[in-house]
C-alpha cells in the first residue's frame, strides 16, 4: 500500500472506519477536517451538513445519534406496565423531548430542530422542551408553540427550565429567564460543569467540584446564591470510579437509575436493558437506546 499515491489512499479510508490508517504514521496528515467533511457526506448523503466548530467535532457529535423512547410517569401504585407507557420518537436524534401539549420536539447532529414532521429551525445548538438555542440566540417556545426569543446570545452549552425559570448556560455564566415576568438577569461562576433542577431550586456545578444552589423569589428581584459541598437530588454522579458514569433521576417518587446499561427501578426491578443514557424533564423519563 506504500506504493499508492496518498489521493488513492484518502479514498480507501474513506471506506474504512475512522483512524483505521493512522497506525501508519505516514497517513495520519489524511485525517484532517476535510477528511471528516468527506466521511460524513459518504455517512448521510442527503444531510445538509451545518458544523458549530469543525467537522470533526460535528462527525464526534453524530455519534450521539440514537433512538429515543420516553414513558409519562411511573405509575405510583406500583402497578407498572411499561409496554402501556412508553413513546418512541420518530427520528434518530440527538436530544428529544415532549412539550407540555404532547408534541415532538427532537433535535439532530446537524442541528435540525423539528417539532412532530415539520422543520422548526436550522443551526440549533441545543434544545428542552420550551426552549432551544441555536449558535446566536435563545428563545422559548410557548404552551402554543409559539417561538419567542429571548435574548442574542453565543456560546450556549445547555438550556433548560425549573418552575417558571428558563436558564441558559456558557462556559462561566447562567442565564436566568422569568417566563411570566419576562425579566432575566445572569450570574458568574468559574467553568460550569453542568446545571440540574430540583424543587424549583437550580444547582450550578463547577469543573473544581463547587456546588452552588440558587433561590429564587418573585420576578428575580430577589435571590440566594450558596456554596455547597453535596448535593442529594435528581442527578447524582458518584465519586466511586465504578459507577461514576452512572446516572440516578428521581421521578414522581420513584428513584430511576442506570447501572451498566441496565434501568433499575427503586432497587427493585429491571425496567430496560441495554441502554446507552437517560435523562428527565418534568415528570418524562427519557431513555437513549444502543
Amino acid at each position: 500500500m506504500n506504493s499508492l499515491p496518498l489521493e488513492v489512499i484518502r479514498i480507501i479510508s474513506l471506506m474504512l472506519k475512522v483512524l483505521t490508517l493512522s497506525i501508519n504514521k505516514s497517513y495520519y496528515e489524511i485525517y484532517n477536517d476535510d477528511w471528516y467533511y468527506d466521511y460524513l457526506i459518504s455517512l448521510y448523503p442527503d444531510v445538509n451538513l451545518w458544523k458549530q466548530t469543525t467537522y470533526k467535532d460535528l462527525y464526534i457529535k453524530s455519534l450521539s445519534t440514537f433512538n429515543i423512547k420516553c414513558t409519562d410517569y411511573i405509575n405510583m401504585l406500583g402497578c407498572y406496565k411499561p409496554s402501556l407507557y412508553f413513546h418512541k420518537f420518530p427520528i434518530k436524534c440527538i436530544e428529544a423531548y415532549r412539550t407540555k401539549n404532547y408534541k415532538q420536539l427532537m433535535l439532530t447532529f446537524n442541528g435540525e430542530l423539528y417539532l412532530d414532521n415539520n422543520l422548526l429551525d436550522i443551526n440549533v445548538v441545543t434544545i428542552n422542551s420550551c426552549s432551544y438555542a441555536t449558535n446566536v440566540k435563545w428563545f422559548m417556545i410557548d404552551i402554543h408553540h409559539n417561538v419567542m426569543e429571548i435574548m442574542s446570545l453565543t456560546d450556549i452549552i445547555k438550556v433548560g427550565s425549573c418552575g417558571k425559570y428558563l436558564y441558559a448556560i456558557t462556559k462561566n455564566t447562567i442565564y436566568i429567564y422569568n417566563s411570566l415576568g419576562n425579566k432575566n438577569f445572569s450570574l458568574d461562576f468559574n467553568d460550569i460543569k453542568d446545571v440540574y433542577c430540583f424543587n424549583n431550586d437550580i444547582f450550578v456545578l463547577e469543573n473544581n467540584g463547587n456546588l452552588y444552589l440558587l433561590q429564587f423569589y418573585g420576578d428575580l428581584s430577589l435571590f440566594f446564591k450558596k456554596n455547597i459541598h453535596k448535593f442529594y437530588g435528581d442527578y447524582i454522579s458518584y465519586a466511586d470510579k465504578k459507577l461514576c458514569f452512572n446516572k440516578m433521576l428521581k421521578i414522581n417518587n420513584h428513584i430511576v437509575e442506570l447501572i451498566d446499561g441496565n434501568v433499575h427501578v427503586d432497587n427493585d426491578f429491571v425496567l430496560e436493558h441495554d441502554v446507552k443514557d437517560i435523562y428527565k424533564c418534568d415528570s418524562f423519563l427519557y431513555i437513549k437506546e444502543n
